[in-house]
């Protein structure tokens, strides 16, 4: 997740502008103890254990859950799209 970062900075010139306002963000990071967001990520959580809460957070749509649980739970990618299909029920991350 992003979000804009509000700390002010010295340009060259000795002017001062926020990050906001030169456009540049920053990543809130998250432990891998803290609970991902509830919803769809919550739900994953509870499904496939094998996932840290810094890897669900990092899921950026289905068809990447669906390599991921390839990779942790060494399925072919039928049966992992299977899995995906049936428990997001046309939710999309």
């Amino acid at each position: 997740m992003l979000q804009p970062f509000a700390a002010s900075v010295e340009n060259v010139r000795g002017g001062r502008f926020t990050c906001l306002e030169l456009g540049v963000f920053r990543r809130l990071d998250m432990s891998d103890n803290a609970r991902p967001e509830s919803g769809m990520r919550r739900d994953i959580e509870q499904k496939w254990g094998k996932f840290s809460a810094r890897e669900i957070a990092a899921l950026k749509d289905n068809d990447d859950l669906v390599m991921q649980i390839q990779t942790k739970y060494q399925l072919d990618k039928t049966q992992a799209q299977r899995d995906v299909a049936e428990f997001a029920q046309g939710r999309q991350l």
